[in-house]
């Protein structure tokens, strides 16, 4: 997956959550091993596979033809969709490999971005008690703070899928939300999530499950029919 195009903000909610991981993690060196762990969230005895830890430099990838970024989210997201496919069974086969990366543009300028998004990335995991830390701290948003009500709405996000089977043949896809995609977007899926588990006929699981497992295909129709986002194989 690699994010195209996205306007959004952090909360401050969001920004402590992360600074607490790092806080953690530097006490307790076990837990790094949980985060670049690329299968640390499938079922026990799935924990091993193909993949490798997120993507934490700047590269040129010929797959999307730009220079690609670590994305915030990928240390998450990549780790859920893993899940999924353990839960389900490996429909995708044991040999599936994924990764998400921001696309940050081609030449020099490109580059240069990229670099720009690994600065502020460090920045924002920098000690609370170092003196970066208490200057990123007075200028990032406190908790309960956030997005207002417009940029929320005028918020966006475009995401591009290449998918590639094992006999060669691509599949690519789009995906798009138009609003922030954390506080415009992702309140409006928990929503319909919500509403598909009281109302819609889904499959029989039950346990600690993703939400492709959990509710298949019932939640697409209803984000794309009520929830602003629209999921298009394109190739």
């Amino acid at each position: 997956m690699r994010v195209k195009a996205a306007k959004g903000s952090a909360s401050g909610g969001t920004i402590a959550s992360m600074k607490n991981i790092s806080e953690e993690a530097q006490k307790d060196k076990s837990i790094y091993k949980v985060i670049f762990n690329p299968y640390s969230l499938c079922p026990v005895g799935e924990r091993e596979g193909q993949d490798k830890p997120d993507l934490q430099k700047v590269v040129f990838d010929k797959i999307s033809n730009s220079y690609i970024a670590p994305f915030i989210m990928a240390t998450i997201n990549t780790k859920v969709v893993r899940r999924s496919n353990a839960l389900a069974g490996y429909p995708y086969g044991k040999d599936f490999l994924y990764n998400e990366s921001m696309m940050v543009g081609k030449g020099f300028s490109g580059k240069m971005k990229g670099n720009m998004v690994l600065l502020s990335l460090g920045a924002a995991m920098a000690k609370p008690s170092s003196l970066l830390g208490k200057l990123i701290s007075w200028y990032l948003p406190k908790p309960g703070e956030g997005p207002n009500k417009e940029e929320r709405e005028n918020g966006f996000y475009k995401f591009l899928f290449f998918g590639k089977t094992a006999s060669g043949k691509t599949i690519n896809a789009t995906v798009k939300g138009d609003r922030d995609p954390g506080y415009g977007s992702t309140c409006k899926m928990l929503g319909e999530a919500a509403v598909c588990l009281a109302k819609d006929d889904l499959p029989q699981v039950s346990g600690m499950l993703t939400p492709s497992v959990t509710f298949g295909d019932k939640l697409l129709e209803r984000l794309e029919a009520n929830a602003g986002l629209t999921f298009e194989i394109v190739e």
